[in-house]
């Protein structure tokens, strides 16, 4: 059984909203852990925070650290402090950098000198490349979005289903796809899209027509 006695009175206003948000004896585990890590600071702290005095099987201070590690707000309190931590660290870590680079038969010289200039001056990177598009069959692309916007369109789907299945930016760009589709299939059935034959038309010039000419034979036998 947890005794108030063991949970010591503290200044509130330098919690912050994580640390804030545990109880009094969760805020002394997490500040515990700090203090005694190592193999085993898990059952140690809780033990140090008054969990597990109970006894039992299932209240050891080990099964109770174990709760407390899965336990969302204590999560949240152990990242909160370990971000303090790091960040009122950094007059330590900016002097011992400073150190190494004075010493100049350090063999990490070079890197501190590095990592100072890396903070201090950070360098940009800058990436080009070119985007290509590719409009294909295969599931997931352009042409089976269009095929998909088009059905619910004929099933009365409204525009808020329509922005929720392809996104601001996804159901214009299909919108407009799918107008284009249906405009090419009317040209089509229209004939619209009837490519020309070019050709050479040559007059071919009309034989002349054959004419009779009677044989003198045939005039004289007319004439008796």
């Amino acid at each position: 059984m947890t005794s108030k006695h063991l949970i010591p009175a503290e200044d509130e206003s330098d919690l912050g909203p994580a640390m804030l948000a545990c109880s009094k004896q969760e805020r002394i585990f997490v500040r515990a852990l700090f203090e005694k890590s190592g193999h085993g600071a898990g059952a140690r702290t809780a033990r140090a925070a008054g969990y597990g005095s109970k006894g039992g099987a299932t209240n050891t201070p080990a099964r109770s650290a174990n709760r407390l590690f899965n336990r969302p707000r204590v999560i949240a309190a152990i990242s909160e402090m370990t971000g303090q931590q790091l960040r009122s660290g950094g007059p330590m870590a900016v002097k011992t950098v400073r150190e190494i680079m004075a010493d100049k038969t350090h063999k990490d010289r070079l890197k501190a000198a590095r990592t100072i200039i890396e903070r201090a001056d950070p360098a940009e990177t800058k990436f080009s490349g070119e985007m290509h598009h590719t409009i294909s069959n295969a599931p997931g692309s352009d042409a089976e979005g269009i095929k998909l916007l088009a059905w619910l369109k004929s099933q009365g789907a409204n525009q808020e289903l329509l922005l929720n299945m392809f996104g601001l930016n996804g159901l214009p760009r299909l919108e407009r796809k799918l107008i284009e589709s249906e405009s090419s299939q009317r040209g089509k059935l229209n004939g619209e899209n009837d490519k020309p034959v070019d050709a050479e038309f040559v007059e071919i010039p009309r034989a002349p027509e054959r004419v009779l000419v009677p044989d003198d034979d045939d005039d004289e036998a007319a004439e008796a």
